[in-house]
């Protein structure tokens, strides 16, 4: 699914693209590609606009001699700017991060550190929140988890979409999403690049 996050007291707003819409209530910050066309956007008015471009700019250099995200490790800025979850109003911080790549999704990713791996270190690292909304059937909701839990369960912590199962989840929020407005489903191609099976491949 596409969802629209908007930026408050801003015109923008980021689109993110997301196989695990059933997670989004566990999305604690956004990060975007420093090749993202809103990246400079978004520091515009930062009172460190200067050391903040000149990360970004270092970084795409960077990325010319790279291909894969885990190559490197993790760094990012917080651009100072939130954005608005849809499904449940929070607002959440805004990050530029090295370990998402423009050619990926929408250069864009909803972070949740509790159930991907990438995200789950770098908000250990920079000690951003770490929110469980997916157990395994028959768990009851754990405390700060010491790894990410990636496969499908049961949806908690997650409003309306509470005790769900995940599949049925991700088709009821998907749903919920274009009916209000803030995102759309989309078809998902599962295909091989490079030899390399990637999740994030897609056409709407």
């Amino acid at each position: 699914a596409y969802i629209t996050f908007p930026v408050p007291d801003t015109p923008l707003s980021i689109d993110v693209f997301t196989t695990r819409i059933d997670t989004i209530y566990g999305a604690t910050f956004l990060a975007l590609s420093p090749e993202h066309p809103l990246s400079k956007e978004l520091i515009a008015d930062s009172r460190q606009r200067g050391k903040l471009q000149k990360w970004i700019d270092k970084n795409i250099e960077n990325l010319r001699f790279r291909k894969e995200p885990g190559e490197v490790e993790k760094e990012g800025i917080d651009t100072g700017k939130k954005a608005i979850n849809p499904f449940s109003g929070e607002a959440i911080p805004v990050w530029i991060s090295n370990y998402v790549l423009m050619e990926y999704g929408t250069g864009a990713i909803m972070a949740v550190p509790a159930h991907d791996q990438r995200d789950f270190e770098f908000a250990k690292k920079y000690s951003l929140p770490i929110k469980v909304v997916i157990v395994p059937e028959e768990e009851s909701p754990p405390g700060e988890p010491e790894e990410s839990f990636e496969d499908y369960g049961v949806v908690v912590n997650s409003g309306p979409f509470s005790e769900k199962p995940s599949l049925e989840a991700i088709e009821e929020m998907g749903q919920h999403a274009q009916e209000k407005r803030f995102g759309r489903k989309s078809i998902l191609y599962r295909i091989r690049d490079w030899g390399i099976s990637r999740k994030g491949e897609f056409r709407p």
